[in-house]
C-alpha cells in the first residue's frame, strides 16, 4: 500500500467522505451484510461528461470487503449492484482505481471487465522540486506583462493537445 497514506483517515475523515458521496445528487453507498454484520461496501457516483470527454461515467470511488468475506462473491455482487444502479442513471461507462501494488484489486476489476485507460504516476521529491529546462520562448509568470508570450504558450499547448488526440 501507499506509505504516505494517513492510517487514521477512516476514523478522522471517513464519515465526512462517505456523507459527501451519498449527499451528491447521483451518489450512492451500498453495504453488504451477512448475518446482520457489515462485511463490505461500495461507494460511488455518476458524473456527466465534459467537452473534452462527453460521456457519462460511473465512478466507483471506494470499495472494500472484509478479509473473512473475500472469495465468496461479495465484491462481485456489490460491484454488479453499483453498475446496475449507475446504468439506470444513464452511465455509459464505469471507472475505478486500485493501487499499482494491489494485484488482487486489479485482478478483480479486470474480471469485472474494467480495462486500463490511463496511468497515474508519482515520484518522491528529495530536497525540493526537480527543475526542467524547456526549449522555446520563455513562458512568463502571470503579472510579468508579457501577454504575447503567454498567448503563444496557450496556443502552443492547445496545438500540442490536438496532436495528442
Amino acid at each position: 500500500m501507499d506509505p504516505a497514506m494517513n492510517p487514521t483517515w477512516p476514523k478522522e475523515y471517513g464519515r465526512r467522505y462517505f456523507a459527501g458521496i451519498v449527499g451528491r445528487e447521483n451518489g450512492v453507498c451500498l453495504l453488504a451484510e451477512v448475518s446482520g454484520g457489515a462485511v463490505g461496501y461500495v461507494a460511488g457516483y455518476v458524473r456527466e461528461g465534459d467537452p473534452s470527454r462527453p460521456v457519462v461515467v460511473a465512478r466507483l470511488e471506494s470499495m472494500y470487503v472484509r478479509d473473512a468475506a473475500r472469495d465468496r462473491g461479495v465484491g462481485t455482487k456489490l460491484a454488479l449492484r453499483f453498475l446496475g444502479w449507475a446504468g439506470s442513471r444513464g452511465a455509459e461507462r464505469a471507472s475505478g482505481n486500485a493501487y499499482a501494488s494491489n494485484g488482487r484489486a486489479i485482478c478483480f476489476y479486470e474480471r469485472m471487465g474494467f480495462r486500463p485507460r490511463s496511468l497515474s504516476m508519482e515520484m518522491v521529491l528529495h530536497g525540493g522540486a526537480k527543475v526542467l529546462r524547456l526549449k522555446g520562448p520563455d513562458l512568463p509568470l502571470p503579472g510579468d506583462g508579457a501577454g504575447a508570450q503567454a498567448r503563444w504558450g496557450v496556443l502552443r499547448a492547445a496545438a500540442l493537445a490536438r496532436q495528442a488526440l
